[in-house]
């Protein structure tokens, strides 16, 4: 049974600036609901890609539990390159379906890519984070896999709603201050799971 422990983490710090500095940039300039949509649509890509990275950095790892094709999964370095391809498989074709229906309501802004700049940051710290902790431990390679599915559905079930509703300033803020609240809620059960 996973152990939680709840704490406060540098990337936790970064996480939460990242989403302030967005939220502010977003009421000054009066940003729409689709910029919002594009900005935290690459934050899960990039929260995709650290996870493959982290699962790819594994020397040692746990398969308790799972199965490929009916079979109980070895920890083995083919296990492993299984996963993590049907990971970024799986994964990528969920954010290409999300990118092309954004798409058809707002282009891709380039000057949102800054934004994306400090997601990259963020994610950097937290693997860092991350890679020291599993050289002390086994994680569970299919644990691993799931968890950007679980950080990334609350943040996703709020912008759907968010999108649905006309928001004014104020709405606006309350919207972006839910998603960082789901956001750094599923970094902190993220962070403390060992």
């Amino acid at each position: 049974m996973p152990i939680v422990r709840l704490s406060w983490d540098r990337s936790l710090t970064v996480l939460l600036a990242s989403n302030a500095a967005i939220i502010i940039v977003a009421l000054v300039q009066h940003w729409n609901i689709s910029s919002m949509l594009w900005i935290y649509w690459l934050q899960s890509v990039i929260i995709g890609v650290f996870q493959a990275a982290r699962m790819l950095s594994l020397r040692r790892f746990s398969t308790a539990h799972l199965r490929i094709n009916g079979m109980p999964a070895q920890p083995t370095l083919g296990t492993k390159t299984f996963i993590v391809a049907f990971f970024l498989m799986h994964y990528g074709l969920f954010h290409l379906g999300y990118g092309l229906l954004l798409s058809q309501h707002a282009p891709l802004v380039l000057g949102l890519l800054p934004f994306a700049a400090l997601f990259v940051i963020n994610h950097a710290i937290s693997l860092r984070d991350h890679l020291r902790a599993d050289e002390n431990s086994i994680p569970n390679i299919g644990a691993l896999m799931f968890l950007p599915y679980a950080r990334i559905v609350p943040m996703h079930i709020i912008l759907i709603l968010g999108a649905r509703m006309p928001l004014d300033q104020t709405g606006l803020a309350l919207f972006l201050a839910l998603k960082t609240a789901a956001d750094a809620l599923m970094h902190v059960i993220e962070h403390s799971i060992s």
